[in-house]
């Protein structure tokens, strides 16, 4: 048998965790009638592949004017341009189907970096695998597998507590190299909570290690710093651009009835088609296994680094007492609790005087976690062709014809016509969009276009997308650049979000700034060349000083 031979020869735990992997995601990998959904389909798999068709056309895309009317592209650090492990994904081409293989190349992550860790915690390998599958194939990964980020900073916390634990120890510069390497790479990822939540485990942990306190220091510290540094290209931009991006606040809250979902995958009816929980499933969704529980129970009992186990739950607990949303904050505490199990079993072993009983427990988890969180599971992947879904001839809206510095507006994100954000693929220039760098006075002109239409010809809009099909031109488009009669000054940002209830672009500009005097002097412009970044204008003027 397989799990009794990976005792005799420790080098198939490889292979045989990435078999696992392969079997345990082979529905969403080969099967036809299965595909990725909701934010894996709508933002990332467009994004990613944007991103990568940019590449092999030899541009780096650092704006895009196909959502939100042009935004900073590389700016967000959701795109996960700069994180390493998705670069052999874009050299190779992005489908929706590559989004999966992302999907479970990270989940071997996880179960590696489990493995590893549980085996530096405990000794044995065979509770080792089942700490590795009760993790990595966790409720958690169940419900993020529409959110990659999320997905790949979980994969790769267990790996970066492995080797903080290794330079605690030891106190080697290499292995603090390697904690900062993999810090560096959580960062990368661009999933700011993920990150901090991932920080706050390793501070957690050398709190509880009680290394000398030097040691402590200098592993903790110097592992943070690099990580930042590693993480600078992605943690720069993110700030400017936060300050600057439009609130998308959770209305998730925990609530303690969700940790039924810990024993109890449908405890909410997830499963079975009859939902009854809070609005987000993907948050109150935890399922970690029948044995998970009991198991841990046991392995606290056993006492055996029990306050490191602690520390791993500790982020959690911090996270939900800052009131983040649940879902997104559990995978501390699932790495804790698979940790405590991987104990557990150690005393089971013991105390039944059965040195083999983990391969029983073993086998049952993963059965039972691949029942429940992926072949039953809606939140892991949905169970009809991507085309059936989204279809590539839904990419551009019906009737919406080609023509150069054509540019969309829909009253919503017009989904029935493909991914969100699949105007990224069919470089149709449109207003909307959801999910990457959404700036805020940009959204705050959007929600006014309710009260007052004109101001979509300030945007240079020259179709309309009406719902159901219906396409309408706006014959009042004042294209990519126009010259009003007047600039209005205004003190604040509130005085100009008034004066946009009555504003018509074609005469009047509201500019925030003191008041200056100015004197229309253009006389007409013309766009000679354009690229989608960037723009060459010719004008006339009587007064070229007054050009500003």
């Amino acid at each position: 048998m397989l799990l009794f031979r990976l005792l005799r020869k420790p080098f198939l735990v490889w292979p045989a965790l990435a078999l696992a992997t392969v079997l345990f995601y082979s529905i969403p990998l080969f099967s036809r009638q299965a595909s990725i959904h909701w934010d894996l389909a709508d933002v990332f798999y467009p994004a990613q592949k944007f991103l990568a068709d940019s590449l092999r056309a030899g541009k780096l895309p650092q704006w895009t004017p196909y959502l939100n009317s042009g935004i900073p592209f590389l700016a967000d650090p959701r795109t996960g341009a700069w994180y390493p492990l998705h670069w052999p994904f874009f050299l190779n081409g992005i489908t929706p189907r590559v989004l999966v293989w992302e999907l479970a190349f990270h989940a071997f992550l996880a179960l590696a970096g489990a493995y590893l860790l549980a085996r530096r915690l405990f000794g044995a390998r065979g509770p080792a695998l089942l700490g590795a599958v009760l993790y990595g194939f966790s409720g958690f990964f169940a419900a993020h597998s529409s959110a990659l980020g999320q997905f790949e900073a979980a994969a790769l916390l267990p790996g970066l507590i492995w080797a903080a634990l290794a330079a605690l120890e030891s106190g080697a510069g290499r292995w603090i190299a390697i904690t900062g390497l993999i810090g560096g790479l959580i960062v990368l990822t661009g999933d700011g909570a993920g990150a901090v939540e991932s920080l706050l485990a390793l501070v957690c942990l050398g709190v509880a290690a009680r290394a000398r306190w030097n040691r402590t220091v200098a592993t903790v510290g110097a592992a943070m710093v690099l990580a930042g540094l590693l993480g600078a290209i992605v943690i720069l931009p993110s700030v400017e651009l936060r300050s600057q991006a439009h609130p998308a606040a959770s209305t998730a809250k925990f609530q303690p009835k969700a940790m039924a979902t810990l024993v109890a995958a449908d405890y909410y009816g997830v499963i079975s088609g009859v939902y009854s929980g809070p609005e987000d499933p993907r948050q109150y969704y935890l399922y970690g296994g029948l044995l998970l529980l009991p198991l841990a129970v046991a392995g606290f009992a056993r006492r055996e680094k029990a306050l490191l186990l602690l520390a791993l739950i500790a982020p959690t607990i911090v996270f939900y007492l800052a009131r983040q949303p649940p879902g997104d904050a559990w995978f501390p505490a699932a790495l804790g609790l698979a940790m405590a199990a991987s104990s557990g079993a150690v005393l089971v072993g013991e105390r039944t005087e059965r040195p083999y009983v983990w391969a029983a427990l073993v086998a049952l988890s993963a059965i039972d976690l691949w029942f429940w969180n992926l072949y039953k599971n809606p939140l892991a992947f949905a169970k009809a062709p991507f085309s059936e879904i989204y279809g590539e001839s839904k990419l551009r809206p019906a009737g919406l014809p080609e023509r150069p510095l054509a540019r969309t507006w829909a009253p919503y994100v017009p989904v029935g016509s493909g991914p969100a954000d699949g105007s990224l693929i069919s470089h149709t220039e449109v207003t909307y969009g959801t999910g990457i760098a959404e700036l805020d006075r940009y959204m705050a002109y959007l929600a006014a276009v309710d009260g007052n239409p004109k101001l979509l010809n300030g945007l240079g809009v020259t179709d309309l997308l009406m719902g159901r099909g219906k396409r309408l031109d706006n014959p009042g488009s004042l294209g990519r650049v126009s010259v009003p009669r007047h600039v209005v000054f205004v003190a604040d940002r509130k005085a100009a979000l008034t004066a946009m209830a009555s504003l018509d672009p074609a005469e009047t500009a509201v500019v925030e700034a003191a008041p200056r005097s100015i004197t229309q002097a253009v006389g007409s412009t013309e766009i000679v060349e354009y690229q989608g970044d960037e723009y060459r204008i010719r004008y006339q003027a009587t007064d070229r000083k007054s050009v500003v």
